[in-house]
């Protein structure tokens, strides 16, 4: 019979650190975010004509902000640019209908707050899922109060560069790369897909060996049984042939003993 897993639920301080976790790594995200607002963006004076995210005749996105002058911090890798993102994490589904993005985020906030929360909880996974668990809930809040203050999420981190001659000539591609713009809690979500699927990968593998260890216990409970006496189940039965010639040897009489 196979081993019914349990899981013991999460309790006490584990509970207490990752609610710590995630309120410093939301605090981070949300001061990083308005850093960048007062520091890299302007307030935009000319007369609005179009609601923040809505696309013009040229398919251009209306901003809330206007970028200004970027912090580099190495010249031509990395620097600190303001850009707003009316789609999800990097830039995804930002040219997306509005309502249906709204819906679509407010449906996979709750479903990631339910179903990471339930598993954290209840005790599954290891300690990846322990934690990744605050690292996903803790950038979907930092992102998700981005929404509500703004309409879209604040990005800043930029890492840019030149395209080898080499790369350009073989690839065809263009004299530059450049990864898209992202901030703080976008980091922390995806480090924490990442532990989650470690989590997944190395919880399976560990289940795997204790199921074939407790079948190996299993055989061996069996064996030792057969040893100690018991009939074992792949023993031959005895024919009904030799059970009747040992029934009519015990039925013969014994012959008398002559006397001295």
């Amino acid at each position: 019979m196979e081993a019914k897993k349990t899981h013991n639920p999460r309790r006490g301080k584990v509970v207490y650190l990752a609610l710590a976790a995630m309120a410093l790594l939301v605090a981070a995200d949300l001061l990083t975010k308005q850093w960048a607002i007062d520091n890299l963006s302007a307030e935009i004076l000319r007369p609005r004509t179009l609601e923040i995210c809505e696309r013009d005749a040229m398919g251009q996105l209306e901003p809330g902000r206007r970028q200004t002058s970027p912090y580099v911090i190495i010249d031509g890798f990395f620097e600190l640019r303001y850009a707003e993102n009316c789609g999800a994490a990097f830039g995804i589904m930002r040219t997306w209908p509005k309502p249906v993005k709204s819906t679509l985020f407010i449906v996979v906030a709750l479903a990631a707050f339910g179903i990471l929360g339930s598993m954290f909880l209840r005790g599954q996974g290891g300690r990846f899922l322990a934690v990744s668990v605050p690292l996903i809930l803790s950038g979907a809040i930092g992102n998700l109060v981005d929404r509500i203050r703004f309409g879209y999420v604040v990005d800043f981190i930029r890492f840019y560069g030149e395209m080898p001659d080499s790369l350009q000539g073989a690839f065809n591609t263009a004299p530059y790369w450049e990864y898209p713009t992202f901030n703080i809690a976008d980091v922390a979500i995806s480090v924490g897909v990442i532990f989650l699927l470690i989590d997944s990968f190395t919880e399976g593998s560990r289940e795997k060996k204790a199921a074939a260890r407790h079948a190996e216990a299993s055989e061996a409970a069996k064996a030792s049984v057969g040893e100690s006496g018991s009939p074992s189940p792949d023993a031959p039965a005895e024919s009904e042939d030799t059970n009747s010639r040992r029934a009519e040897q015990s039925a013969e009489p014994a012959e008398p003993v002559p006397p001295r």
